[in-house]
This record gives C-alpha cells, structure tokens and sequence, in this order.
C-alpha cells in the first residue's frame, strides 16, 4: 500500500478547538492522558463503532495512539480520517515499520478476503506526516482516510483495518 507525504495537516498535538465556517472540532484531546474525554469527541458520539474503535486504540500499555478523526456523511458516501501512530517514539520514527505494517495488511486482507480485497484497499488512502506531541519531536502519523456507500459499512471497513493492526500485526 502507498503512503503519500501530507504537507498540509496538523503537526502539533494537542490542537485547540476549531468552530469556524460551522466545524465541530473540539480539539485534540489526548485520550492516553485522558481517556474519559472521549465523549467530547463529536464524531465519536455519531458514529458509535468509531468510540470503540478509538478506545481499543488508546488503551493503556496499547501498541497505538490516536491524534483525531472526522466521520460524515456527504451526498454519495460515509467518509472520513483517523490520526495515529505507534505510541513507542522509537518506531513512530521509524518510516520503514508503517510501510511494513500497511504492507503486511495488504498481503493479509487478499489471502483472508480475496474476494473484497480490492475494494477493501481502494477505500481506504494513506498518508504520513511530521509530529509534535506536547511540543516535543515524536515522530510520524499516520492518516488513514476511508470512503464506504454508509456509516454501517465504514465501521465494517474500519474494523477489518485496525482489526488486523490491533490483533494480527505483531511488531515484534
């Protein structure tokens, strides 16, 4: 699988609240530190496989930590993002380990699902950019951004992603 660079996204974490032009961001919450401010995460209230899904990603001792997400329905697709990183420093600096791990994905879903392996990859787009985490050099993030026909299939599609970064990757 590819991953682009984005020079465009955020490169400090936590950010502050957006709600211009009718956003809902209320900013980067660090659901390491704490966890409990995840039911001010407004996507999270809507969509709710992406609550669980951002919990299995912060839990304590986890592989992962999340940066954000987005989740919306627009006229022909369910869309969104989710920022995250290996939460050790060390290999969220190390490029070669994402490429591996989305890779090894890829290999994955094709011998697990051969028939949807292609669709499965074609909804889902990579993108890394530079990191600061409480203002100290940390490494990469990931974006991983998604399109699906609804909110069902999305956390469908979600759940077969991080399903196998959570469960069958080993970083080891």
């Amino acid at each position: 699988m590819h991953i682009s660079i984005d020079k465009n996204s955020f490169s400090h974490f936590p950010y502050p609240p957006d709600y211009t032009n009718g956003r809902t961001n209320n900013g980067g919450f660090d659901l390491i530190r704490e966890p409990d401010k995840i039911g001010e995460i407004t996507e999270a209230k809507e969509f709710p496989e992406l609550r669980i899904l951002l919990e299995r990603l912060n839990v304590p001792n986890g592989n992962f930590i999340t940066f954000g997400c987005e989740a919306g329905q627009s006229p022909d697709a369910f869309y969104g993002y989710i920022d995250f990183a290996f939460r050790d420093i060390n290999k969220a600096q190390t490029k070669d380990l994402y490429q591996q791990m989305f890779n090894s994905f890829e290999s994955w879903i094709k011998v697990q699902n051969p028939d949807n392996s292609d669709v499965i990859l074609q909804a889902v787009c990579l993108e890394m950019a530079d990191l600061f985490y409480h203002e100290i050099y940390f490494g990469y993030k990931i974006s991983l951004f998604y399109k699906a026909q609804n909110q069902a299939t999305a956390g469908i599609l979600l759940n077969i992603v991080f399903g196998y970064l959570l469960n069958e990757f080993s970083l080891d």
